[in-house]
């Protein structure tokens, strides 16, 4: 996650190639030090690894209703322009992000093909989304 962080590539499943499989996104450090079924072990530790504070008091939902990623979304929102220089031609529109899970704030989507999802307006320019707001 921390060579993602310092050089992004499209996915982290192409980094456990060496790089004579895969020369621009193959890793040969991360592909010897982490032996063999690594990308399998990274996809488990993916889907079970979670961090909460048990002692943490959750705020009401009426004023927090995305507590739990606030801080995600917050830093999403400042990076964002700070990456980006818009030009002439943007738009707002919204965007859904796709949620498989229970939440008050799901959106339930039958005539679009990615499905359910939390929804938030956006300012985006060529493809690239320089903030939101749900």
């Amino acid at each position: 996650m921390l060579l993602n962080g310092i050089s992004p590539f499209p996915q982290i499943s192409l980094k456990f190639n060496n790089q004579k499989e895969d020369f621009v996104n193959g890793n040969d450090f991360i592909k010897n030090n982490l032996g063999p079924n690594a990308e399998r072990r990274h996809k488990h530790f993916r889907r079970f690894f979670g961090c909460q504070d048990p002692l943490k008091v959750t705020p009401p939902r009426s004023q927090f209703p995305l507590w739990k990623i606030k801080e995600f979304l917050d830093h999403c929102n400042t990076v964002g322009p700070k990456a980006w220089l818009l030009n002439k031609w943007i738009s707002v529109d919204e965007q859904t992000n796709g949620f498989k899970g229970k939440h008050a704030d799901k959106l339930r989507i039958n005539y679009k093909k990615e499905g359910d999802g939390f929804q938030c307006d956006a300012l985006c320019n060529d493809g690239y989304t320089y903030s939101f707001y749900f």
